[in-house]
């Protein structure tokens, strides 16, 4: 059995299925909920996100300097699939991110999260969204081979700065 996260304007999954009772006369959208937050308190051994579908939210899985694994699950419909903040470590398996508004995944320049076995359809950019306004410390922009994408590209959204005292590795054909 899978597990939903979506809005509650969302009419095709729960018990009952019109959970706000207002029949038809809202839809479910991007942004109609913020985010399953995952931080640097979490016990990662225990943080498990297995056969679930997340939909119509902000930054729906969010790690926060955090790793719980992500398996066999379908992230759509949102501003963007995945968020790894600060030095996350998150394993993304065997999952789908499928139209999101931004990127599927954002990412920290010091984040190391490990992807095996992704699917990308209908984003609005399919690459990795750079998270970082400021870069102060260490910051690693790897080679990355994900969704079936070769070298997948970076993409920078809003500004980055590498500060005096930061320090950015860019792999060679990133």
């Amino acid at each position: 059995y899978e597990i939903v996260f979506t809005s509650v304007k969302d009419d095709i999954f729960g018990n009952p299925l019109d959970t706000n009772g207002d029949g038809s006369s809202t839809t479910p959208a991007r942004g109609n909920w913020n985010r399953i937050l995952f931080d640097a308190t979490s016990d990662d051994g225990a943080c498990v996100l297995d056969y679930c579908i997340i939909k119509y939210g902000d930054e729906v899985v969010d790690c926060e300097s955090s790793g719980p694994l992500v398996d066999h699950c379908t992230i759509s419909d949102n501003n963007y699939g995945v968020r790894v903040a600060g030095n996350g470590n998150p394993r993304i398996w065997n999952t789908a991110l499928n139209n999101a508004y931004y990127t599927p995944i954002i990412m920290s320049m010091a984040s190391d999260p490990d992807f095996q076995n992704l699917t990308f359809n209908g984003n609005n950019y399919n690459g990795l969204g750079i998270l970082e306004g400021t870069l102060a410390g260490v910051g690693h922009l790897k080679r990355r081979d994900v969704a079936g994408i070769t070298g997948i590209a970076y993409v920078s959204l809003s500004s980055v700065t590498i500060a005096t005292n930061g320090d950015l590795t860019i792999d060679p054909g990133v």
